[in-house]
């Protein structure tokens, strides 16, 4: 009920906790210190704005752009090692 006060108290929902943690997680080492998570977050509650929402499409963006480009190199080097 403690963790359920909290995540409510921070505008956050229940049904989001492993997200949030694979968030908070950032080694992939499976563990978190609380304070990594309290002020995780902190930095997660409320809801999202249109801004952060374009931000993190326009990174997407870029990221497809970069393995799209990537690929296309990979397969010149297969086709010159064949």
């Amino acid at each position: 009920d403690a963790l359920l006060a909290y995540f409510n108290h921070l505008n956050l929902e229940i049904y989001q906790a492993w997200d949030i943690f694979r968030l908070l997680d950032m080694d992939g080492s499976g563990s978190i210190s609380c304070a990594e998570f309290v002020e995780g977050c902190l930095k997660l509650r409320g809801p999202a704005k249109k801004v952060d929402v374009a931000e993190i499409a326009y990174e997407v963006e870029k990221v497809q752009k970069k393995l799209g480009d990537f690929m296309v190199f990979v397969q010149h080097c297969f086709t010159a090692l064949s």
